[in-house]
């Protein structure tokens, strides 16, 4: 009896040891992490169990699609929204992959999900600019993980810099986020250091009319901290408003600036100029009009910040306001280097086809 009861102490032993082996191995990527499984850490604070390899994902909100595509995830799609279907050229990520887009199923639109057909397509996480909250429910409905990402309006910023790294580690691929976010900041050092020497007597005024926020405006619309502006250095006269983003300023303030450059989005330009047939008298009375230092940009603000465009745009403005110090920056080639970089597709040829290439403007033609 004391023999048996010796073996069966010792089987069990064994077994528990066995046991305590298995809880310890297994590849876990996290703490509480099932076997295939990892943990990632969401803009809204969230932990969220995805899997090890993240094969197929679903975009929902302000930027989620544009994310994924910076990062080279178009192959891992497995839906689209409505509202990154058929979209102006200005939507640059989803302008240049529509006809990968428009083979895959719609999921939701500008970002309330489909929750049936999301279920139908079964990607292995949802990333979404929601809110937290929402993506709780998301999650509980659908049963899928939903990761949230930062949003942000800013060009520059580290907001944009974490939501590339966060996307990149749901796709698995942190290396081509890096390079991006790399590319990006490199990008902010050289228009930097081209201008940053810049005698203060030499800095110029800019106004940027004709900007769209909740539709198309005239040369009224403009930006306060507008991105290619500060990343140059260059004083925008809206800044004097103490206001932030866009709004309508009166005609009679835009005089009284008188700012040394007019820069106009191209895609509002018809407004301006029907304006300017009107009351040619005002816009003939402006030093920018005058010295012939009008030019156009290119809206960037379209469902959430094309990155790539707002670039683009700073280097027209530099090679517009500091020749010299721009010489070197052909703008068609520029604006193709930045959007190979991040899109993997060069644009400015679309731009120009659909009229709204950077170039100077003449009111009254």
């Amino acid at each position: 009896m004391k023999m048996k009861k010796r073996l069966g102490q010792a089987l069990t032993g064994v077994l528990l040891a066995a046991l305590l082996l298995a809880g310890c191995s297994g590849g876990n990527t996290g703490s509480g992490a099932a076997e295939g499984t990892r943990e990632v850490t969401d803009a809204a604070g969230r932990v969220v169990m995805i899997p090890s390899e993240v094969k197929k994902v679903a975009p929902l909100g302000v930027g989620a699609l544009r994310y994924i595509l910076y990062d080279g995830g178009v192959d891992q799609l497995a839906g689209v929204e409505q509202n990154d279907l058929d979209v102006p050229v200005t939507k640059a990520a989803s302008y240049a992959y529509q006809e990968e887009l428009k083979k895959l199923p719609v999921i939701g639109d500008s970002g309330t999900p489909y929750e049936e057909e999301l279920m139908k397509a079964a990607p292995d996480v949802i990333i979404t600019s929601n809110d937290g909250k929402s993506a709780d429910d998301l999650q509980n409905k659908t049963g899928i993980p939903v990761v949230t990402m930062p949003v942000t309006d800013k060009v520059f910023d580290d907001e944009i810099y974490n939501a590339l790294n966060l996307v990149g580690d749901v796709l698995g691929k942190q290396e081509r986020s890096q390079e991006v976010v790399d590319y990006m900041k490199s990008v902010a050092e050289d228009l930097k250091s081209r201008t940053g020497d810049i005698p203060q007597d030499k800095i110029p005024t800019a106004y940027c009319g004709a900007v769209s926020f909740k539709g198309a405006h005239g040369i009224e619309g403009t930006e306060a901290g507008y991105p290619p502006f500060s990343a140059l250095g260059i004083t925008n006269v809206a800044d004097e408003t103490g206001k932030k983003g866009a709004f309508d300023v009166d005609l009679e303030q835009i005089l009284k600036w008188n700012a040394d450059y007019l820069f106009l989005d191209a895609g509002n330009l018809k407004l301006v100029k029907d304006d300017y047939a009107v009351r040619p008298d005002f816009y003939n009375e402006l030093k920018a009009v005058q010295d012939k230092k009008v030019y156009s940009q290119v809206a960037y603000r379209f469902n959430g910040t094309n990155t790539e465009l707002a670039l683009a745009n700073a280097y027209y403005v530099g090679c517009v306001v500091y020749p010299e110090a721009f010489a070197d920056v052909d703008i068609a080639k520029k604006t193709d280097e930045i959007t190979e970089k991040m899109l993997g597709v060069p644009y400015s040829q679309k731009l120009k086809d659909a009229g709204l290439n950077f170039r100077p403007i003449t009111l009254g033609e």
